[in-house]
């Protein structure tokens, strides 16, 4: 008598387990240096054009490095450093310069993952940050950012922190996704 097949186990819900990027991850955190220490700006305080910080108040600290671990030290620094959420790496310091890319939800749509599935399990990260940018570039889904309205008020969302939490330094509104180049300083993204 054959054995029976075995239940198939149910799709569990969060990020896909990938061990190899958690070993990227933790080779990440083996070689990098800690922050930079840097005093951090006071209730209220941002770094001046120079780079200096510029405050009313006198109460400065230094961040803690925990680019070791990867989680924030209880009662420390909200910075994850070197971290994962199962898609791909994540670098996230005080006093650093950002790349981000946000997607619309149907950016991604999955009637056309057979496409772009084999995209990311492209071995290249060039390649892939290529190919994934090209896949974008098409304007699946309903480009609600390719309205006016809409696009401005992002924009103007994205406006309010300037020079409050962090700086802007460029950024580009596309149908389906916005890229972000941003200074971040002492609060995380």
């Amino acid at each position: 008598m054959p054995d029976p097949k075995p239940e198939p186990q149910p799709r569990r819900a969060g990020p896909p387990h990938n061990p190899g990027l958690r070993k990227l991850i933790e080779g990440k955190r083996k070689w990098h240096r800690p922050e930079r220490t840097l005093p951090l700006p006071p209730e209220g305080g941002v770094p001046s054009a120079s780079g200096t910080l510029a405050s009313a108040g006198s109460n400065t600290g230094t961040p803690t490095s925990h680019a070791s671990s990867g989680t924030p030290p209880s009662g420390g620094s909200p910075f994850l450093g070197w971290h994962e959420r199962g898609y791909l790496p994540h670098f996230d310091a005080p006093y650093v310069t950002q790349f981000v890319t946000f997607m619309l939800h149907d950016a991604f749509p999955v009637t056309g993952r057979r496409e772009w599935e084999g995209i990311l399990n492209e071995s290249d990260d060039s390649q892939r940050r290529r190919k994934v940018e090209a896949w974008l570039d098409r304007g699946h889904g309903e480009c609600w950012l390719r309205r006016a309205d809409v696009a401005s008020l992002v924009e103007e969302k994205l406006r309010e922190s300037d020079g409050e939490t962090c700086r802007l330094q460029d950024w580009a509104v596309m149908p389906n996704h916005l890229h972000l180049v941003v200074d971040v300083w002492a609060t995380p993204l």
